[in-house]
């Protein structure tokens, strides 16, 4: 690339630098992929070809000229966006498809017929990779609701639940003498004809899944066009899964939900209102200082902006509690299955928000992992009921619930490499963890007990992490810890009084510990309270962290492999602090204990810890 620079800049020189600075690039880069999406192909190819000319290298662009030109010329952009970036995933599948169909073509017909919509990349597509802005912004909703939001980490429960589907086939097919199945039985199960599921770029989870799933026999989207190539929703397919969820769930609709298709347009602009409210952005900013205090993000790291991104890309679905509606969010290449099984899973939201109150669930949530263990509460239900949709309905298999929970439990968890493993966690938790929570409930108590769960719903992720410890009503509890703001002088402020919960402290322990350690040392935890103390000006903060244990031998494993979290971190043990203090590259942190408590401090310098602790004597 870098040989290549010289000859770039002459490009751009050639056209004039009132045409050629990046923001008009970009510009006429915008126009050209709304076009392409309006299925206006001459203008967009005019302007694509404006892009190219200003900029040859402009991924972006040959990716979506490739949209927009005959077949015989599609191979050509598609070669041209790898050769500018030979890892560029949609570009491959993109090419293999196109290579694909040409095999597949008879020989005298060079050219697909008019009804068939041109050939472009695969899932994700390449609206997403950027910001677009919205021109009817008097038609964005002004709200502030609670939005029950269907990620793309739906595509990783859709995985999950073909991962499953294959463990569980292998229970029904396979016979325990391991010979092969009777073609009088279920075998035709497995049709001659596949499809592949949405590529998987954003979900903290992932898990093995055949590479390749039957095609659902009696999928009930059909692929119309209202936007050019986009699949749509028929009434009488959305009755009919409404009313399957409502036979699953046994939950009766109690009024009409609208549904409404959106373009990743229409949907930006939702999601910025929905930002935009009052002390939310304040709120995650708190939340960023925290992680950042407990080394759990990088200090440049946009805790908010990446989210927002996150979610612009790759939301499916979700469902509106204000408007009591649900948005599908369409693009060019949502699969009639995926929008089935995403349709199946916002229905059950509904159907929780009519019967139970959804945005009342978070009344009485004073903490941050109080509200992450209701929304396992929520997404696990949808979850579950979208996991034996699939299976009743697509893949037509017949299960025991007890046998589909081991098989979820089996599934074996990825790693979503681009984000900070907090992020992955707590993003996956409601889903991954929610999911066995629901199950577990429901194979003790059917759908009742789950029921009851939302009358009486759990108060910490300790209770969703241990469904035996919410039956039994071990909700946590909060240690106190006074004003610690206090104790340290002017200028300082309290940032955030919080609980992390049993989730949150395994997974900072995991930053220096291997998982069955963090898991080992976060048991036992039965409350904690932590403070975090900044100083704006002078840049300094303090961390302080209590946190109450089921028992002195809970609380010593935990110091003990906190210890081994020190000396994996590298930090060297201080002279002269009262309490034991080691110091790090980054901060210094003190650990002391009372009975079933300890006591963590973490601070940006000595003078800082040591005046806090001193609020604690008996420590």
């Amino acid at each position: 690339m870098g040989t290549d620079a010289p000859e770039f800049g002459r490009c751009r020189s050639e056209r004039g630098t009132e045409m050629g600075d990046r923001a008009n690039t970009e510009n006429l880069l915008n126009e050209g992929i709304a076009a392409a999406k309006a299925g206006r192909v001459e203008e967009a190819r005019d302007l694509l070809t404006t892009v190219l000319d200003l900029d040859p290298e402009n991924e972006r662009a040959w990716l979506w000229m490739s949209a927009v030109v005959p077949d015989d010329e599609k191979a050509v952009c598609l070669g041209n966006v790898l050769g500018i970036n030979p890892f560029n995933e949609l570009a491959r599948l993109g090419l293999a498809s196109l290579l694909e169909k040409r095999a597949a073509a008879p020989e005298t017909s060079a050219y697909p017929s008019q009804s068939e919509p041109p050939f472009a990349p695969p899932p994700h597509v390449p609206q997403a990779e950027g910001a677009q802005v919205l021109d009817d912004k008097g038609s964005r909703g002004r709200r502030s609701c609670l939005a029950y939001v269907g990620l793309a980490l739906l595509a990783a429960v859709a995985l999950v639940v073909c991962a499953v589907a294959a463990l569980m086939g292998a229970m029904v097919l396979v016979p325990p003498t391991g010979e092969p199945v009777a073609t009088a039985t279920k075998a035709a199960l497995v049709s001659e004809t596949w499809t592949a599921l949405p590529q998987l770029t954003f979900p903290p989870t992932h898990a093995p899944a055949p590479t390749r799933t039957p095609v659902p026999t009696n999928t009930l989207v059909v692929p119309e066009a209202r936007i050019p190539g986009f699949p749509i929703v028929s009434e009488g397919a959305y009755d009919e899964v409404g009313a399957r969820v409502q036979g699953l769930r046994g939950l009766d609709s109690l009024s009409h939900v609208q549904l409404v298709t959106w373009t990743r347009y229409r949907l930006e602009g939702y999601l910025q209102d929905w930002y935009a409210r009052p002390g939310h952005l304040e709120e995650m900013e708190s939340t960023e200082q925290l992680y950042m205090a407990l080394g759990l993000i990088e200090e440049d790291y946009d805790l908010a902006g990446n989210q927002i991104q996150a979610l612009r890309e790759h939301i499916a679905g979700l469902y509106d509690t204000e408007t009591k509606e649900i948005y599908l969010i369409l693009d060019r290449y949502t699969s009639d299955l995926w929008l089935e099984v995403t349709l199946a899973h916002e229905f059950t939201h509904a159907l929780q928000d009519q019967h139970f109150g959804l945005s009342q669930l978070y009344e009485d949530c004073p903490t941050s992992d109080c509200r992450l263990a209701r929304q396992a509460l929520v997404e696990g239900d949808a979850t579950l009921v979208m996991t034996e949709y699939a299976f009743r309905y697509l893949f037509e298999l017949s299960f025991e619930r007890s046998e589909l929970l081991s098989a979820i439990q089996q599934v074996e968890q990825g790693e979503y490499t681009d984000a900070p493993t907090v992020v992955r966690e707590t993003a996956s938790f409601p889903y991954a963890q929610g999911v066995v929570f629901a199950a577990s409930l429901v194979e003790r108590g059917g759908w009742e007990q789950l029921d009851q769960a939302f009358r009486q719903p759990p108060q910490t992720t300790e209770q969703l992490m241990h469904p035996d410890k919410y039956l039994a009503g071990e909700a946590g509890r909060a240690p106190e810890v006074g004003d610690p703001a206090g104790l340290l002088g002017p200028g300082w402020r309290e940032s955030v009084r919080d609980s992390l919960g049993e989730l949150l402290i395994r997974v900072y322990l995991e930053r220096e510990l291997d998982s069955e350690q963090a898991l080992r040392a976060a048991e036992g935890w039965e409350g904690d309270t932590a403070v975090l103390l900044v100083n704006d000006q002078e840049k300094r903060y303090v961390l302080v962290l209590r946190v109450s244990w089921d028992s002195q031998g809970n609380a010593g494993e935990f110091l003990s492999l906190y210890n081994t979290f020190l000396h994996r971190a590298r930090a060297e043990v201080m002279t002269g602090a009262g309490a034991g203090c080691w110091r790090d590259d980054y901060q210094v942190t003190c650990l002391s204990e009372h009975g079933s408590d300890t006591l963590v401090v973490l601070a940006s310098d000595a003078e800082g810890a040591e005046k806090v602790l001193s609020g604690f004597p008996g420590f």
